[in-house]
């Protein structure tokens, strides 16, 4: 088990940008020698910098098919919003307009927030709420609905993201079983997300 000071090291970057405006990347490495040091893994210079070389490496390994991913991402957004006056004309009258009925489809389909799917904003989500607004659906309304399902389901529990990517390489736990588990406990979340959302705002 690590000690209990290493748990601040997250924080460190942040604290450094915030309040003395030290670049990020200084922070990261400042964080580094200090997880190295509270650790009692900082034996000398020389190998604290082989340690960050081989976790450069492991890391750009482990996220490289989610950089080239995320590469084509801003196409397809953009894609995706060019299309919205199509999918208006095609889907405008068949979309009940009933902000009840939006909220039941978000709920029961709130895994397509995933994979960078049409329930959130980092994927064709940008269609999803273009096509709602031209309905009529306020946005006070849809922007709840759109962000549940993106942080949680896309951000929190989708192995699209690079965090989520090294903490599967590193607990040694393979995407099935993550997803298996992450799914279940984001849907529930977004339900529930879902639900305070059409009281406060359907």
């Amino acid at each position: 088990m690590p000690p209990t000071p290493s748990l601040l090291t997250p924080f460190i970057p942040v604290f450094l940008l915030i309040v003395f405006k030290v670049p990020i990347i200084i922070g990261f490495l400042i964080g580094g020698f200090y997880a190295l040091f509270v650790c009692g893994k900082l034996k000398s210079f020389r190998a604290a910098c082989r340690t960050f070389n081989k976790d450069f490496f492991d890391g750009v390994v482990d996220t490289a098919p989610l950089v080239g991913f995320l590469l084509v991402v801003p196409m397809f957004n953009k894609a995706a919003e060019l299309c919205i006056p199509y999918f208006n004309a095609l889907l405008g009258n068949i979309i009940p307009h009933s902000t009840l009925f939006i909220t039941v489809i978000f709920c029961v389909l709130a895994p397509l927030g995933m994979f960078r799917g049409p329930f959130t904003l980092y994927g064709c989500g940008a269609a999803t709420l273009g096509i709602l607004k031209g309905v009529g659906f306020e946005v006070a309304f849809l922007a709840p609905l759109m962000i549940a399902a993106t942080t949680v389901m896309n951000v929190s529990c989708c192995i699209t993201q690079s965090w989520i990517v090294w903490g599967i390489s590193y607990a040694k736990v393979s995407t099935k079983e993550f997803l298996k588990m992450s799914v279940v406990c984001g849907w529930i979340i977004c339900c529930i997300l879902q639900v305070i959302t059409f009281i406060m705002f359907g």
